[in-house]
């Protein structure tokens, strides 16, 4: 298709050209339907030899299905142990093509996602799927206590030297970030960010940089206390 609408494109141009200057005349009505017509029955030919022979592909930036029983057995305990008992993974998605190390697990429920390690189990990322309230409220500091609920419970390795900020997402969420400092003042890679909605709900959490296996990872202790609204 690419080829045949680069051959249009060249024949409208040339046709331009010669207009131009002066060396052809300018065709009819009639000249037109009658010079058409073969491009068009020749345009519909290779339009449906196209459609019957050659089927299109989209990237999905190298995602996979995951078949192997252990994987998505880790896949169901972290998506329960994190979202709470009874939580349904409706698909589960790897990077192995790519070969990213760790390979991540790429966990989807019905209304959450969750990014784990393999075959660490350790957190990622995650997102509760919950739309951002229209409307202001809470606090910084109701914002600090949950999300330092949730990273004691999951990263506990990221309150211990980190420095921690609290800013605003939106019209009402915030972000709670820590961050690990150099001996000079300076951020290293390695951090923690969560966002958090009024009421102490946390609408999701990204782990940056290398980061340590969390006790009770892969399903092993209870569910972390769930700050609803």
């Amino acid at each position: 298709m690419t080829n045949a609408t680069g051959a249009l494109l060249g024949v409208a141009a040339a046709t331009a050209w010669q207009l131009r200057r002066g060396n052809q005349t300018r065709p009819t009505s009639g000249n037109l339907v009658r010079g058409g017509m073969p491009l068009t029955v020749g345009a519909v030919a290779l339009l449906a030899v196209q459609l019957g022979a050659v089927r299109p592909q989209w990237t999905d930036g190298g995602l996979t299905t995951v078949v192997s029983p252990a994987k998505r057995e880790l896949a169901a305990r972290e998506a329960q142990a994190v979202f709470g008992p009874g939580t349904e993974v409706v698909n589960v998605q790897d990077e192995a093509p790519i070969g990213q190390t760790p390979e991540l697990l790429i966990v989807t429920t019905r209304h959450q996602q969750l990014c784990v390690e393999w075959p660490s189990g350790a957190l990622s990322s995650g997102t509760t799927g919950v739309p951002a309230p229209g409307a202001p409220g809470g606090s910084d500091a109701e914002a600090r206590a949950a999300a330092d609920i949730f990273a004691r419970r999951w990263f506990p390795q990221e309150l211990t030297g980190t420095s921690v900020q609290v800013r605003p997402d939106g019209p009402a969420r915030r972000t709670v970030q820590y961050r690990h400092l150099r001996a000079d003042g300076r951020p290293e890679p390695r951090s923690l960010t969560v966002t958090v909605d009024p009421g102490g709900r946390i609408a999701g959490f990204q782990a940056h940089g290398p980061t340590e296996p969390q006790p009770g990872s892969s399903g092993v202790a209870a569910a972390p206390p769930r700050s609803e609204p």
